[in-house]
């Protein structure tokens, strides 16, 4: 009790636990506020005080706005540089003066050893390069000299970063596995907790070599509620083994729920009662398919089949470590901008623009909320397809 007391202080001085309505007693408010913390943090939302979480209370809150400063640099740098090499694929991330910028648990897939041939960790090389040489070393240089720039009303930057390997070039040769893990083929739902879970991994042609540039956690099917008529009974959502394709991407996808979906899981309750949950319908980072979808097509024959399948971002965090989804592969949305944003900048594409649709739906759970989606997102074509094995995993009878 006492430590959920010191727990429950540091989140009222956050700002992020208004009420201890038990004192000592780790409530759902208590809970929620940890969910919180967790979000800030770049810990997966779990709610539950943890070792990443314990740590993460146990930085001072300068310490904590520094990694985060960290992480905004990186993005810049990737942004700046083109790299999707992190690490991850490898040995895993490295440092960046000293911080680790996330827990294990948001970028290394259980189950899985280093590839062979793996790219190292540059993204963290050129980010501590380029902290280096703006003086960064910890909170109190890094304010100074962010309130330097702010002073002499500088908004640009010149770096020298790292050069990026040869094999970066504005046309590359492209490949991505999907693993999927540990795949049971249970008769009825059963919760099972895979020793090796899903996994995305993106390659890079160069010659004969074939470079594994990143790896992330993802997600395949299993079982999930839906709507058969007026009941709700559990069904199998599978995620369809073999060679497929990424052609089109929805920047800001809409999620279009099929009938399938029960009502319950599109409202939220609330203190006044029932309303639509609207972000799960997008373009949100904590909608369905999150800020970018990727689109599986099969070849069959001069036709290209959709089965509904996409890899994209997703709000449901957690279920990336644990969880299972609808038959799509999700990402985090950091990881899947990224891709996005090296696919774009490494491949041939094409921009179409918004692609238009019509979604009418009446949601009926504590009330009647209305449904009008008239946009697919933003679609761009890649003009020479990047292909996309999806394989069939550890099978288990």
């Amino acid at each position: 009790m006492d430590a959920v007391r010191v727990v429950q202080a540091h989140l009222a001085c956050d700002g992020l636990l208004d009420a201890r309505p038990v004192d000592g007693g780790y409530t759902w408010q208590t809970s929620n506020a940890i969910e919180r913390f967790q979000r800030s943090a770049m810990i997966l939302p779990s709610g539950v005080l943890d070792d990443p979480v314990r740590a993460a209370l146990a930085q001072s809150s300068r310490e904590r706005d520094f990694v985060t400063a960290l992480r905004v640099l990186r993005a810049r740098v990737i942004a700046a540089s083109g790299l999707l090499e992190d690490g991850t694929a490898g040995a895993g991330e490295a440092t960046v003066l000293g911080f680790s910028l996330e827990p294990e648990a948001s970028w290394r897939v259980r189950g899985h050893e280093p590839l062979d041939g793996a790219a190292p960790d540059l993204v963290s090389r050129a980010t501590e390069v380029a902290a280096q040489a703006l003086g960064w070393k910890d909170a109190a240089t890094a304010l100074a000299s962010l309130e330097a720039l702010a002073a002499r009303e500088v908004r640009f930057v010149a770096l020298a970063l790292p050069r990026v390997p040869d094999y970066h070039t504005s046309a590359m040769a492209l490949e991505v596995d999907l693993d999927r893990g540990d795949v049971w083929h249970d008769a009825e739902p059963r919760w099972r907790d895979a020793a090796r879970r899903p996994a995305l991994i993106v390659y890079a042609r160069d010659g004969e070599r074939r470079i594994p540039l990143a790896r992330w956690p993802t997600t395949i099917g299993g079982w999930q509620n839906e709507k058969d008529d007026d009941d709700i009974v559990p069904k199998w959502k599978e995620s369809p083994v073999g060679p497929r394709i990424w052609r089109d991407l929805y920047v800001g996808p809409s999620w279009l729920p099929p009938k399938s979906t029960p009502d319950r899981e599109l409202v939220r309750r609330t203190d006044r009662g029932y309303e639509l949950a609207r972000e799960q319908f997008g373009p949100s980072y904590r909608a369905a398919f999150g800020f970018v979808a990727f689109v599986h097509l099969r070849q069959e024959r001069n036709d290209l089949d959709d089965e509904g399948i996409r890899t994209h971002g997703t709000g449901n965090l957690t279920s990336l470590a644990h969880g299972v989804s609808h038959g799509c592969h999700r990402l985090l949305g950091m990881h899947v901008v990224r891709l996005a944003g090296f696919v774009l900048a490494h491949r041939d594409h094409v921009a179409h623009g918004d692609e238009s649709t019509r979604y009418r739906r009446i949601v009926r759970y504590g009330g009647a909320f209305p449904v009008a989606i008239d946009t697919l997102g933003y679609r761009i074509e890649l003009t020479a397809p990047i292909p996309v094995d999806v394989l069939p995993g550890r099978i288990h009878r």
